[in-house]
């Protein structure tokens, strides 16, 4: 999901060193609290490796187990700067609930931000038709 991610960055223009990437979830299922055995630490991590700052947003997790388990900071929505790309790597209710809009706002207001869909939830078309560079497994 990574590769596929700085992929997507470079198609859409972007740098990939420096670029920002919020992440959607981090529990190993939708719905639940539960971050064992999510593979989510994984993205995270090979997205660093690529130089990409990586932001995630976590709705049902305790955010200090997040933090302390994985080693990864939750941040607040409201608290995220302007990323690059979004990937949607949980589809916990409170993300298929945001609209289209609410998840472009997310993002910096040059080109084409990358939307990684990974449970295909979204609709490439709403999604494209507001400028996101759409992919999915």
């Amino acid at each position: 999901m990574a590769e596929a991610t700085v992929k997507q960055l470079i198609r859409a223009g972007r740098a990939v060193q420096d670029a920002r990437i919020l992440i959607l979830g981090l529990t190993f299922k939708e719905n639940v609290p539960d971050l064992r055995n999510s593979r989510v630490v994984d993205i995270i991590t090979e997205l660093r490796d690529y130089g990409v700052e990586v932001f995630a947003h976590e709705p049902r997790a305790d955010a200090a187990e997040a933090e302390e388990e994985m080693g990864i900071a939750v941040t607040p929505l409201e608290a995220v700067p302007p990323v690059d790309g979004i990937v949607l790597a949980v589809s916990h209710q409170e993300y298929c609930d945001l609209s289209d809009e609410a998840l472009r706002r997310l993002c910096r207001d040059d080109g084409s931000p990358v939307f990684i869909d990974v449970k295909t939830v979204r609709d490439r078309k709403a999604l494209e038709a507001l400028g996101f560079r759409y992919w999915c497994l």
